[in-house]
């Protein structure tokens, strides 16, 4: 049956946030650049389209300019503070 498929799953990002040591929160406040996709996905182990389902889904903290979508570090580094201390 087709209906079954249309659960969503649940983020992985938090379970992501969680396994990182301090020193990626710590890399992102010290980063001067905006991030684009393959830089997060890297940064995270997970793949591009991973990342472009989160962002759209407003699940990671992200911005379009144009056709592109960028990731402010600091935004990132707070979201990653604020998903590990939930946890």
């Amino acid at each position: 049956m087709s209906g079954e498929n249309l659960v969503p799953k649940p983020s992985p990002l938090p379970a992501i946030a969680r396994s990182f040591s301090g020193g990626l929160i710590e890399s992102l406040e010290r980063c001067d650049h905006a991030l684009i996709v393959s830089e997060v996905a890297q940064m995270f182990r997970v793949t591009c389209g991973t990342v472009y389902r989160l962002a759209r889904n407003n699940s990671i903290p992200s911005s379009r300019f144009g056709g592109s979508v960028l990731f402010d570090p600091g935004s990132l580094a707070r979201w990653m503070r604020n998903t590990v201390g939930a946890a």
